[in-house]
């Protein structure tokens, strides 16, 4: 009974600390946007709302960065890659035309 109560804490314990991400609002060429990223390993979800559109995307992929996590979801040629380090980072996407520091 105690191990099964230790090992359940252990388990709950692992997946909170493992799902991570970023929740920021965001301002670039006086347009307003909202980007939401969760990290969860090497997977990423990751919706962006920016110039009256919406960007949704599921299991990107996240690398390590010198700088945080960099959650790549470039698909064919549309890039958009989003740097996340301690509830800052930055979004990158010439396909978007969005350049953007993200200090939340």
């Amino acid at each position: 009974m105690i191990k099964t109560l230790i090992f359940g804490i252990l388990i709950l314990g692992t997946t909170t600390a493992m799902a991570a991400g970023l929740n920021c609002s965001f301002e670039s060429d006086g347009e307003n946007g909202q980007v939401n990223v969760v990290i969860s390993g090497s997977e990423a979800d990751l919706n962006l709302s920016y110039n009256g559109k919406k960007e949704v995307h599921k299991k990107c992929k996240v690398s390590k960065d010198d700088f945080g996590q960099l959650v790549d979801c470039t698909v064919l040629d549309k890039d958009l890659m989003v740097l996340v380090n301690e509830e800052s980072g930055g979004i990158m996407s010439s396909a978007l035309d969005l350049y953007v520091d993200l200090d939340c």
